[in-house]
Protein backbone atom coordinates (compact mmCIF):
# COMPACT_ATOMS: atom_id res chain seq x y z
CA UNK A 1 0.00 0.00 0.00
CA UNK A 2 1.57 3.29 -1.13
CA UNK A 3 -1.56 5.43 -0.70
CA UNK A 4 -2.91 7.08 2.47
CA UNK A 5 -5.66 5.13 4.25
CA UNK A 6 -7.93 7.39 6.30
CA UNK A 7 -9.10 5.05 9.03
CA UNK A 8 -10.34 7.46 11.72
CA UNK A 9 -12.89 5.79 14.05
CA UNK A 10 -12.80 2.66 11.91
CA UNK A 11 -11.25 -0.81 12.03
CA UNK A 12 -9.10 -2.00 9.17
CA UNK A 13 -9.52 -5.79 9.24
CA UNK A 14 -6.89 -7.84 7.41
CA UNK A 15 -7.77 -11.48 6.73
CA UNK A 16 -7.46 -14.30 4.21
CA UNK A 17 -9.43 -12.30 1.66
CA UNK A 18 -7.44 -9.06 1.94
CA UNK A 19 -4.13 -10.82 2.55
CA UNK A 20 -1.27 -9.11 4.36
CA UNK A 21 -0.67 -5.43 3.68
CA UNK A 22 2.72 -3.98 2.92
CA UNK A 23 3.43 -0.32 3.61
CA UNK A 24 5.70 0.98 0.84
CA UNK A 25 6.72 4.33 -0.64
CA UNK A 26 5.36 6.31 2.29
CA UNK A 27 2.10 4.39 2.59
CA UNK A 28 0.18 5.84 5.54
CA UNK A 29 -2.54 4.61 7.87
CA UNK A 30 -4.23 7.55 9.57
CA UNK A 31 -6.09 6.79 12.79
CA UNK A 32 -8.37 3.95 13.76
CA UNK A 33 -7.52 0.35 14.57
CA UNK A 34 -5.74 -2.32 12.53
CA UNK A 35 -6.62 -5.96 13.23
CA UNK A 36 -5.60 -9.16 11.46
CA UNK A 37 -6.76 -12.79 11.34
CA UNK A 38 -6.21 -15.89 9.19
CA UNK A 39 -2.46 -15.38 9.03
CA UNK A 40 -2.66 -11.91 7.51
CA UNK A 41 -0.51 -9.13 8.90
CA UNK A 42 0.98 -5.69 8.45
CA UNK A 43 4.50 -5.43 7.01
CA UNK A 44 7.07 -2.83 6.07
CA UNK A 45 9.06 -4.83 3.50
CA UNK A 46 12.67 -4.50 2.43
CA UNK A 47 13.35 -0.89 1.41
CA UNK A 48 9.73 -0.05 2.30
CA UNK A 49 8.66 3.19 3.99
CA UNK A 50 5.45 3.27 6.03
CA UNK A 51 3.72 5.73 8.38
CA UNK A 52 1.32 5.07 11.25
CA UNK A 53 -0.42 8.24 12.43
CA UNK A 54 -2.42 7.92 15.64
CA UNK A 55 -3.09 4.20 15.10
CA UNK A 56 -4.16 1.41 17.44
CA UNK A 57 -2.52 -1.90 16.52
CA UNK A 58 -4.31 -5.14 17.27
CA UNK A 59 -1.88 -7.06 15.06
CA UNK A 60 1.87 -7.53 14.92
CA UNK A 61 4.02 -5.47 12.57
CA UNK A 62 7.31 -6.59 11.01
CA UNK A 63 9.85 -4.12 9.60
CA UNK A 64 12.27 -5.74 7.16
CA UNK A 65 15.76 -4.94 5.83
CA UNK A 66 16.32 -1.18 5.40
CA UNK A 67 12.59 -0.64 5.98
CA UNK A 68 11.52 2.51 7.81
CA UNK A 69 8.37 2.73 9.92
CA UNK A 70 7.54 6.24 11.09
CA UNK A 71 5.08 6.80 13.95
CA UNK A 72 3.36 10.12 14.61
CA UNK A 73 0.49 11.20 16.89
CA UNK A 74 1.00 8.27 19.25
CA UNK A 75 0.65 4.50 19.01
CA UNK A 76 -1.53 2.15 21.05
CA UNK A 77 -0.79 -1.57 21.18
CA UNK A 78 -3.53 -4.08 21.90
CA UNK A 79 -1.41 -7.13 22.60
CA UNK A 80 0.65 -6.38 19.51
CA UNK A 81 4.39 -6.54 18.84
CA UNK A 82 6.39 -4.29 16.52
CA UNK A 83 9.53 -6.20 15.47
CA UNK A 84 12.57 -4.78 13.72
CA UNK A 85 13.55 -7.89 11.78
CA UNK A 86 16.42 -7.24 9.40
CA UNK A 87 17.92 -10.36 7.83
CA UNK A 88 21.22 -9.05 6.50
CA UNK A 89 21.02 -6.43 3.75
CA UNK A 90 20.41 -3.35 5.91
CA UNK A 91 19.17 -2.19 9.30
CA UNK A 92 15.45 -1.56 9.79
CA UNK A 93 14.45 1.67 11.50
CA UNK A 94 11.55 2.69 13.74
CA UNK A 95 11.14 6.49 13.85
CA UNK A 96 9.03 8.43 16.35
CA UNK A 97 8.45 11.97 15.14
CA UNK A 98 7.27 14.50 17.71
CA UNK A 99 6.24 14.14 21.34
CA UNK A 100 4.01 11.10 21.76
CA UNK A 101 3.23 8.00 23.80
CA UNK A 102 3.32 4.31 23.01
CA UNK A 103 0.39 3.12 25.15
CA UNK A 104 -1.56 -0.04 25.78
CA UNK A 105 -0.01 -3.49 26.15
CA UNK A 106 2.59 -4.91 23.78
CA UNK A 107 6.25 -4.96 22.80
CA UNK A 108 8.86 -3.22 20.69
CA UNK A 109 11.44 -5.84 19.71
CA UNK A 110 14.95 -5.56 18.29
CA UNK A 111 14.93 -8.88 16.41
CA UNK A 112 16.04 -10.44 13.16
CA UNK A 113 19.63 -11.28 12.29
CA UNK A 114 21.26 -7.82 12.25
CA UNK A 115 21.22 -4.63 14.30
CA UNK A 116 18.35 -2.15 14.05
CA UNK A 117 17.56 1.31 15.36
CA UNK A 118 14.88 3.41 17.03
CA UNK A 119 15.02 7.18 16.52
CA UNK A 120 13.23 9.92 18.48
CA UNK A 121 12.91 13.21 16.58
CA UNK A 122 11.61 16.64 17.40
CA UNK A 123 12.82 19.89 15.91
CA UNK A 124 15.03 22.74 17.06
CA UNK A 125 12.07 24.68 18.47
CA UNK A 126 10.19 21.74 20.03
CA UNK A 127 12.24 18.77 21.26
CA UNK A 128 10.37 15.45 21.40
CA UNK A 129 9.67 13.18 24.33
CA UNK A 130 8.81 9.56 23.59
CA UNK A 131 6.92 8.00 26.50
CA UNK A 132 6.85 4.21 26.64
CA UNK A 133 3.81 3.37 28.75
CA UNK A 134 3.59 0.95 31.71
CA UNK A 135 2.34 -1.90 29.52
CA UNK A 136 5.09 -1.61 26.91
CA UNK A 137 8.08 -3.97 26.89
CA UNK A 138 11.22 -3.09 24.94
CA UNK A 139 13.10 -6.31 24.20
CA UNK A 140 16.59 -6.51 22.70
CA UNK A 141 16.88 -9.96 21.15
CA UNK A 142 19.44 -8.64 18.66
CA UNK A 143 21.88 -5.72 18.60
CA UNK A 144 20.21 -2.34 18.44
CA UNK A 145 20.39 1.36 19.23
CA UNK A 146 18.03 4.05 20.49
CA UNK A 147 19.01 7.49 19.22
CA UNK A 148 17.69 11.01 19.64
CA UNK A 149 17.65 13.61 16.91
CA UNK A 150 17.87 17.29 17.77
CA UNK A 151 19.07 18.56 21.13
CA UNK A 152 16.56 17.91 23.90
CA UNK A 153 14.84 14.85 22.45
CA UNK A 154 14.44 12.15 25.09
CA UNK A 155 12.82 8.87 26.13
CA UNK A 156 10.67 8.32 29.22
CA UNK A 157 10.46 4.64 30.15
CA UNK A 158 7.46 3.69 32.27
CA UNK A 159 7.36 0.10 31.06
CA UNK A 160 10.23 -2.37 30.85
CA UNK A 161 13.47 -2.62 28.94
CA UNK A 162 15.22 -5.98 28.80
CA UNK A 163 18.48 -7.17 27.24
CA UNK A 164 18.51 -10.90 27.86
CA UNK A 165 20.04 -12.55 24.80
CA UNK A 166 23.67 -13.71 25.13
CA UNK A 167 26.08 -11.39 23.33
CA UNK A 168 23.41 -8.86 22.41
CA UNK A 169 24.33 -5.19 22.84
CA UNK A 170 21.73 -2.42 23.12
CA UNK A 171 23.14 1.10 22.94
CA UNK A 172 20.99 4.00 24.15
CA UNK A 173 22.43 7.40 23.31
CA UNK A 174 19.10 9.20 23.67
CA UNK A 175 18.63 10.70 27.15
CA UNK A 176 16.60 8.11 29.07
CA UNK A 177 14.52 8.60 32.21
CA UNK A 178 13.71 5.27 33.83
CA UNK A 179 10.46 5.15 35.78
CA UNK A 180 9.84 1.51 34.95
CA UNK A 181 12.28 -1.40 35.08
CA UNK A 182 15.52 -2.15 33.25
CA UNK A 183 16.90 -5.68 33.27
CA UNK A 184 20.18 -6.90 31.81
CA UNK A 185 20.77 -10.65 32.07
CA UNK A 186 21.98 -13.81 30.39
CA UNK A 187 25.10 -12.25 28.93
CA UNK A 188 23.37 -9.27 27.34
CA UNK A 189 24.90 -5.77 27.42
CA UNK A 190 23.35 -2.35 27.78
CA UNK A 191 25.20 0.91 27.15
CA UNK A 192 23.56 4.11 28.42
CA UNK A 193 24.96 7.54 27.60
CA UNK A 194 22.56 9.67 29.64
CA UNK A 195 20.41 7.94 32.27
CA UNK A 196 18.18 9.58 34.86
CA UNK A 197 17.19 6.62 37.01
CA UNK A 198 14.09 6.81 39.18
CA UNK A 199 13.27 3.11 39.39
CA UNK A 200 14.70 -0.40 39.23
CA UNK A 201 17.78 -1.46 37.29
CA UNK A 202 18.66 -5.14 37.62
CA UNK A 203 21.85 -6.67 36.27
CA UNK A 204 22.13 -10.47 36.45
CA UNK A 205 25.07 -12.36 34.97
CA UNK A 206 25.51 -9.71 32.29
CA UNK A 207 29.23 -10.05 31.70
Amino acid sequence: CALPIYNENKTLALNAVTGSWQLTQGGTIQGGTVMATDGAGLLVPQVGVGILAGVTLGTDVMVGDTGILTVTQGLTLQGATVTLAGQGSGSPILRFEGTQTVAGTGALVFGGQISSAVYVFGDQQTPATLTLGPGIAVQAQQHGSIYSGTGGDQVLLKGTLAVATPGTILTVTAPLTNQGAITVSNGGRLTLTNLLNEAAVTVMDAA
